[in-house]
């Protein structure tokens, strides 16, 4: 049996953009890094399995590579939001947010190819909202979601982690128009609480509503 890898130590404190970047890690298949770089290269927050200096450096590293690849493109075709590198030993998606801000993620070399949408509009709401930005306007709200499938039916959730406990879900509806390959449900908490609650072909849920 491999033994679980001990997590790294950092090399600072922990601040509320670690649990986001985190977030982002867990929410995105084969992720071992992710780092929240300033308009400067320097990281202000890191996390996942990587060394805290490589996982700084491809932060800034992929962060000089997104200027000169998008340099003069922004003239022609506008904004370029996001960019993913696929590389020999590995990719790396890089996330434009705010004043020059990036969320770069480091992923191994057979992960999926780049964030899914509601993983990238979580990151990013969460990380205008702490840096004291104005949440993006015309994206959903999603959120990492804890869900335990019913025994005989992967798809379909039959609990929810949600205000610090596990609840029991009942399924009132299913949601239409959705990606290949995704499934979607309208639930009901035990406390009467409704929302969305959506699995992705990576088989991570999505929720509509805050669920911790």
């Amino acid at each position: 049996m491999r033994r679980k890898r001990e997590p790294p130590t950092r090399e600072q404190e922990r601040t509320p953009f670690t649990r986001i970047l985190e977030n982002v890690i867990a929410a995105t298949p084969g992720a071992r890094g992710a780092a929240l770089v300033d308009e400067l290269g320097e990281s202000v927050d890191y996390a996942g399995e990587m060394d805290s200096f490589d996982i700084r450096v491809a932060g800034a590293h992929m962060q000089l590579e997104k200027r000169k690849a998008t340099a003069g493109v922004e003239e022609k075709i506008g904004a370029v939001r996001s960019m993913v590198v696929r590389a020999t030993r590995g990719s790396f998606v890089i996330v434009g947010l705010v004043d020059g801000y990036d969320l770069v993620v480091v992923t191994g070399r057979c992960a999926p190819f780049g964030l899914s949408d509601r993983a990238r509009q979580q990151a990013e709401h969460d990380i205008r909202v702490e840096g004291g930005w104005r949440p993006p306007k015309g994206i959903d709200r999603w959120s990492l979601a804890q869900v335990k499938a019913k025994r005989k039916d992967r798809w379909r959730p039959n609990r929810l982690w949600f205000k610090g406990r596990w609840h029991r879900v009942e399924v009132i509806g299913a949601v239409m128009g959705l990606g290949r390959g995704e499934r979607g449900f309208r639930v009901r908490t035990e406390d009467g609480a409704e929302m969305t609650l959506v699995r992705e072909t990576s088989g991570r849920w999505f929720s509509d509503a805050s669920v911790d």
